[in-house]
This record gives structure tokens, C-alpha cells and sequence, in this order.
């Protein structure tokens, strides 16, 4: 389904049927997707900025594409993100046809299952993703500026900043270091990133 430019800011989309949905460039800022069918939906470049796609339940996101997408302050919490994809794959072949990557700035990720994910060059500022399980996931180049982390799984997890010797790793600003169980990444505050020698 085709839908081209559509301008649906702030709509009640709960429960729509949205599968394989064409949505580029879309406007659904601020609009209410849970519960929607967004299965192999293609929102290439579309405004969900502040939707809520997990709020009495989550949308399907089973190979959603989201390149582009302005996701900031998108409410994704517990959602299932394993199939979907936020960076255009063709952009390592042919990066000037890509649109690039989707931005994820200040959207509330807790609890999401993002396992094995590609997350490169993702804005991740600011972004939620307390509890989150990115084991196996790819952060390579991805922007994690205050990006909240406590309690997230990230064994095995590329592009974290480098360990340090005294057994966490840490990327820019100033922060207190929360303490959590051994293999958990910690908590940050102001930009800061710890992670335990447990987590591997």
C-alpha cells in the first residue's frame, strides 16, 4: 500500500493495520500507533516524533524500516525491535543513495528487545534504554550522549566505547556511576557510559 505523503499528526492510529504500509515521508508526529500492524511497514524519512507506539500495547515492528525516521521522544518502551531496521543497508554499497539513519534522540527504548540490532550511526542522545537487550547489537558510530543504559543487556554488543583499566568503559561528560549487577550496563548521567568487566 502506497500512501505517499500523508500528514496524520497527532492521530489515533491504535490498532490500524498498517502492514506493508509505503509511508514515506509521512507526518505521524505525536500520533498514537499502539497496538497498529506495522509489519514490513517502510516510514523511510517519516516524522515520529513524540508517537506512541507502546502504550496499552505495542505495534508490531516486525521488519519495520525506519531509515531516516525522526524518531525523538518516541515512546518505545518493551517494544520488540529484533527485525527492524533503522539504518538504509544499502549505504554500504552505495552511500549516495542512502537516506541514511534513523534518529532515536530522547525516545524512551526501556525494556526493548533490540537484540542483534543495527544501530550504527544511530542517534541514541538521550535516549531510554534502561533494562534494554542489545546483546549482539551493532552501535558502531552511534551517538550516546546521556543515553541512559542502567540495567541493559550489551553482552557481546559492538561500538561501545573502549574498557579502561580500571574495569569500565566511558564516553564524554560528567556523571555519577549507578551500581548494578555484574554483566549489566550501568547507569549514566551527563553523557557518562560505564559498563563492568562482566558484561562480554
Amino acid at each position: 500500500m502506497w500512501f505517499g505523503e500523508v500528514r496524520l499528526s497527532g492521530a489515533l492510529l491504535s490498532g490500524a493495520d498498517l502492514k506493508g504500509a509505503i509511508l514515506p515521508e509521512a507526518d505521524l508526529s505525536d500520533t498514537l500507533l499502539d497496538g497498529a500492524n506495522l509489519a514490513g511497514a517502510s516510514l523511510e524519512q517519516a516524522n515520529l516524533a513524540g508517537a506512541q507506539l507502546c502504550f496499552l500495547s505495542c505495534a508490531n515492528l516486525d521488519g519495520t524500516f525506519f531509515s531516516g525516521a525522526d524518531l525523538r521522544g518516541a515512546v518505545l518502551h518493551g517494544a520488540d525491535l529484533r527485525t527492524a531496521r533503522f539504518c538504509d543497508e544499502r549505504e554500504e554499497y552505495a552511500p549516495e543513495v542512502s537516506v541514511g539513519c534513523a534518529s532515536l534522540r530522547e525516545a524512551d527504548l526501556s525494556g526493548a528487545k533490540l537484540t542483534g540490532v543495527n544501530l550504527r550511526n544511530v542517534d541514541l542522545s538521550y535516549a531510554v534504554l534502561n533494562n534494554a537487550d542489545l546483546t549482539g547489537a551493532d552501535l558502531t558510530g552511534a551517538k550516546l550522549t546521556g543515553t541512559e543504559l542502567e540495567g541493559s543487556k550489551i553482552a557481546g554488543a559492538k561500538g561501545l566505547p573502549d574498557r579502561r583499566s580500571s574495569g569500565h568503559l566511558q564516553a564524554g561528560g560528567v556523571g555519577a556511576v549507578r551500581k548494578g549487577p555484574p554483566g549489566t550496563n550501568l547507569g549514566i548521567g551527563s553523557g557518562l557510559l560505564s559498563l563492568t568487566h562482566g558484561a562480554r
